[in-house]
């Protein structure tokens, strides 16, 4: 017989039952005390694989033995010896499967159950999808976590070859594992499977007995044995940054500041005492909300019991939990925490803190009707080529008592229970954020390679329309679930829902409609939500269509009230263009007074000419569409150079009223005088042809804007009076302007930019407002309307792509986002072919240059008055080759040559930070920095290179504060050093010691050679 001394259970009271009770049977307890020596080595494995898991060893199947011997006394020695070996065997092999090699980690995808473990957790299934069907370390450990009881199968199996798990002649392997995995499964299971989980097996046994024991032990052992402080601090989870060690952290502290489960038999009934000294209130809260957990898996337990034998179903489990013990150290115990005052968090969403529109909830129920119309198409065009949904209707009306009713009906995807109790009742989380419609989104797009990026985000719309309203009705049905509609009602911002469902049987309430109440549920797939107008928000007056009308521009999807199309048609607004490209020449007599008043020859006269250009067709993504009308006029090549005395303007004041005038400004001492000749040239109207919807805009002043343009996103107007969106007047067609004159009038730009999905430039909350331009928003609506370089006179053959005066500025142009955007990377062939570089052989394209394979070919880096087409130049030249630059001095003065050499050698991550070219291999000089550019090879640089990735990811301003401090501030262009090396000083105290900037890289005005 095995020495016992072996056996870490030697000493506990059902160990020594079971040797009791078994005396006679030396080949079974022969049989438990080989397979415990077999799998303890094992579990000692586990932190090979997850070395930051709570243990897994000796020491937990002992506190779980432990706890069951004081769950079962006084009655421990009603075991039965089969019962007994259950019990410790199941202790023993129910973590088992946490047993990994580094090659079982490896090959976890391919496990049929990883699939089964995709399908049952959502967000999994997205984190899997979106690192392109790889798992993640955390997605690792989850899975690990989640299929770690069915895992004890193979296990046992080997096991079971080596010693036959075999009791009296009868093997009971299988009753084994499923007593091993129902640990991880809900209760239920094992109550109502009596094949697996028999209450008389060999008539000797109650598996459901002996699998509630293992539960409760497992789930109790909840002390500081399996999480010793040393080994915490070794592992260093104090420190822990990453999601899956900060988890970690958590059940650590959780596990060391317990003290563990003591059964208390003082009462009719045992209970439970647990005791703990939490440290932090987080730890506090962590402890209580697990024991919550353990509070209902005891209710669970306590039912299952009168399903087991007889023997055993009279059981008086532990039924109440004191938690006098947990007190908390050196802090006041509390739920001290941020939270929310509801009622004032509501007026606040649904007052004038966010919207500044009464009736801005008409827009925010068209943007979620056009959201779910668009997705109901991508989902419907997997199986039906070219579905396009319904149009969206609204409604306007007043019911029998006389309220005003605002009605919108959408045909989209509906909305199921779940929906509505997850995101439409939970504000703030849209169900377009949720793990369910990003997983669906990633899967339509991979079948018909499109992106939909709904409009909608924050999941507080609905609250909107309280603003102005006191009652909303909604009616809906999901496209994939037609037998389960819903009616819903609530009065007030603070009122409950009343929810009605045909499966319950309810008779729904009418639904308020325009031609009276609707009865029944609703039919057809889609949403209808009405809003009654509070009294205090009617006039007389009230139109709704101008209302559509201020909101809408080219919904993708149409939108129609009193059976009219409003926001324009969508086709004819971004695909189909409007004019063609045409020039007239103006009347001979009106140049002829053009010539007496400038004193200019106008040799090939004055022309007015139209340029259209097709942003549809012009884009680099199918993101962003619409047309664009440029009407200028145009002097054919006469040169008004600096004079600031001449200017020329195109003039649209009325509706089809145009003209053409020129200025002259006569200086007289201190008096100036204008003299003008004028030339009414509204016969351009009639071929022009620019749709209402761009001309007309409600709440103008001027009912026809022709010089104006319009910008939507998925069918929403994008709020464009800002001087963000100002077009370049200073530089577009400045031949016919006073040099350099930024009120240039010679003009006139009509048009709509239409952005799609993720082409979305960043609003505020409210959408009335700008917020920021992102990289590829920018760089496609530049690049969709290059046709403009032609009007651009700075230099004629260059591009320039400087279409509007501000708004570049504020947009970061790191390498970083470029390369995120894949801008570049998705238009390689575009670009290789357009970009053009200056070199000593001659100009050539970046295709020419690639081919060409250069060995340190020198070129000459240009300066482009657009930051977008500078900058991507710059990445794509950094992108392509490696980039040598080589000091000299010329007339007092350093400078740099640059060549270019086929890439070798790939970019450090530090570049993807900052501008592309702000890191370049100065071969010749030690300096750190020569005018724009840094020196790769500096030691400063080549520390900050090896020490990026944890700046840039905890150490954010310092990491850009230590290069940008190079080129100085607003005050001052002479480099901060001593602000540099004050960040260095801090950076030695708080980085990993083989990341701390070495003390020889402190820096001085000598390694910028500049002198004090």
């Amino acid at each position: 017989m095995p020495n016992n001394i072996l056996n870490p259970f030697a000493t506990l009271p059902i160990w020594k039952h079971f040797l009791e009770v078994t005396k006679d049977q030396p080949d079974e307890q022969s049989m438990v005390i080989k397979h415990i020596e077999h799998a303890l080595p094992l579990l000692e494995r586990i932190p090979l694989a997850f070395p930051f898991y709570t243990l897994h060893n000796s020491q937990h199947q002992y506190n779980i033995l432990h706890l069951i011997g004081e769950i079962l006394d006084p009655r421990l020695n009603e075991l039965t010896g089969l019962e007994t070996a259950m019990i410790i065997l199941s202790a023993v092999y129910h973590d088992i499967g946490m047993v990994y090699s580094p090659a079982d980690l490896q090959k976890i995808v391919t496990e049929p159950e990883f699939l089964d473990f995709l399908s049952e957790n959502t967000s999994a299934n997205l984190q899997f999808e979106e690192n392109g069907k790889q798992p993640t370390e955390e997605l690792i450990n989850w899975y690990c976590r989640w299929a770690h009881a069915k895992r004890v199968w193979p296990f046992l199996q080997q096991a079971d070859e080596r010693i036959p798990i075999v009791w009296e002649g009868v093997p009971f392997r299988d009753e084994l594992g499923n007593v091993c995995e129902s640990h991880n499964e809900p209760a239920d299971v094992i109550k109502n499977d009596d094949l697996k989980f028999s209450n008389s097996f060999l008539g000797k046994c109650d598996l459901k007995f002996c699998a509630l024991l293992l539960r409760l032990g497992d789930i109790l052992d909840f002390d500081d044995t399996r999480s010793p402080r040393g080994l915490y601090e070794f592992l260093g989870l104090d420190k822990a940054k990453r999601t899956g060690e900060v988890i970690s952290n958590e059940e650590w502290r959780k596990h060391m500041s317990a003290k563990g489960f003591a059964i208390d038999r003082t009462g009719k009934r045992p209970g439970l005492r647990f005791i703990a000294v939490p440290e932090h209130p987080k730890v506090e809260v962590g402890i209580r909300d697990f024991l919550k957990i353990i509070e209902n898996e005891l209710n669970a337990c306590a039912r299952l019991l009168h399903f087991c034998s007889p023997r055993w179903s009279d059981f008086e489990l532990p039924e109440e939990m004191n938690l006098e013990g947990i007190k908390s150290k050196n802090y006041r115990s509390g739920n001290y925490h941020f939270s929310l005052a509801e009622n004032d968090v509501m007026k606040l969403l649904t007052g004038e803190g966010i919207y500044n529109d009464d009736y801005i909830f008409l827009r925010e129920l068209l943007q979620n009707a056009i959201d779910t119309s668009r997705h109901r198409e991508f989902r419907e065009r997997l199986t039906t080529a070219g579905f396009q949904a319904s149009p969206i209707v609204v409604s306007n009306f007043t019911d029998q008592e006389g309220y005003q009713w605002i009605r919108i009906d959408d045909f989209g995807m509906g909305m199921t229970l779940d929906i509505i109790e997850k995101h439409l009742l939970k504000k703030g989380q849209s169900y377009y954020n949720s793990d369910s419609f990003k997983l669906e989104k990633l899967a339509i797009k991979e079948k018909v390679n499109a992106d939909f990026v709904p409009i909608s985000r924050f999941g507080i719309g609905l609250l909107s329309c309280f603003i102005s309203g006191d009652r909303i009705e909604i009616s809906t049905l999901h496209k994939d679930d037609l037998q389960n509609p819903y009616r819903l009602s609530v009065e007030g911002r603070n009122g409950f829902f009343t929810l009605q469902s045909k499966k319950a049987r309810h008779i729904p309430a009418p639904m308020p409609a325009e031609y009276g109440p609707e009865t029944g549920f609703r039919q057809q797939a889609g949403t209808s939500i009405a809003v009654r107008i509070t009294t205090n928000k009617e006039y007389e007056g009230f139109d709704v269509k101008r209302h559509l009308e201020k909101y809408l521009m080219a919904p993708p999807v149409p939108v129609k009230y009193d059976s009219v199309q409003v926001g324009g048609d969508f086709e004819l607004l971004t695909k189909e263009p409007w004019t063609t490209a045409q020039s007239f020449d103006l009347e001979e007599e009106f140049v002829e007074r053009v010539r007496t008043l400038t004193d200019l020859p106008f040799e090939k006269g004055i022309k007015v000419s139209i340029l259209p250009i097709n942003l549809t067709n012009d884009a680099l993504s199918s993101n962003i569409k619409g047309q664009l009308v440029i009407t200028y006029i145009d002097i054919n090549g006469q040169e008004l150079g600096s004079d600031e005395k001449i200017s020329f303007t195109l003039e649209s004041h009325e509706e089809n009223q145009m003209k053409v005038r020129c200025t002259r400004r006569i200086q007289d001492g201190s008096n100036s005088t204008e003299n003008q000749e004028t030339l009414d040239v509204s016969f351009l109207m009639e071929h022009l042809q620019i749709p209402k919807e761009i001309t007309s805009y409600p709440y103008y002043y001027n009912p026809y804007h022709l010089n104006s343009l319009r910008f939507s996103h998925n069918g929403i107007m994008i709020p464009s009076e800002s001087e963000l969106f100002a077009l370049n007047r200073g530089l577009i067609n400045n031949h016919v302007s006073s040099w350099g004159h930024m009120n240039n009038f010679n003009f006139i730009c009509t048009g709509l930019i239409y952005f799609q999905d993720e082409l979305l430039p960043k609003l505020t909350v409210s959408r009335n407002e700008v917020r920021e331009m992102t990289y590829p928003t920018i760089a496609h609506m530049l690049s969709a309307m290059r046709a403009l370089n032609g009007l651009l006179y700075v230099e004629p053959k260059l591009d320039q792509y400087h279409f509007f005066d501000k708004l570049e500025r504020d947009v970061k142009y790191t390498s970083g986002d470029i390369k995120e955007s894949r801008f570049y990377e998705d238009n390689r062939d575009f670009w290789n072919d357009r970009i053009e570089v200056s070199t000593v052989e001659g100009t050539l394209t970046i295709r020419e240059l690639v081919e060409k394979s250069p060995q340190r070919l020198q070129v000459y880096l240009g300066s482009h008055s657009s930051r977008f087409y500078q900058t991507l130049i710059n990445y794509v030249l950094e992108e392509n080759f490696d980039i040598e630059a080589e000091d000299y001095e010329e007339d007092g003065y350093r400078h740099l040559r640059y060549f270019v050499t086929k890439r070798s050698r790939p970019l450090p991550e530090m570049v993807l930070g900052f501008d592309p070219l702000t890191f370049v291999d100065i071969s010749n000089s030690s300096l750190l920095k020569l005018g724009k550019n840094i020196n790769i090879n500096h030691s400063f640089v080549k520390w900050y290179a090896a020490a990026y990735p944890i700046l840039n990811a905890e150490y954010f301003h310092y990491s850009k504060q230590l290069i940008y401090g190079l080129y100085g501030n607003y005050s001052s262009i002479r480099p901060d050093t001593q602000k540099i090396n004050r960040i260095l000083e801090k950076l030695r105290s708080i980085l990993p010691p083989d990341l701390r900037p070495p003390k020889d890289i402190d820096l001085s005005m000598d390694d910028l050679g500049i002198k004090d």
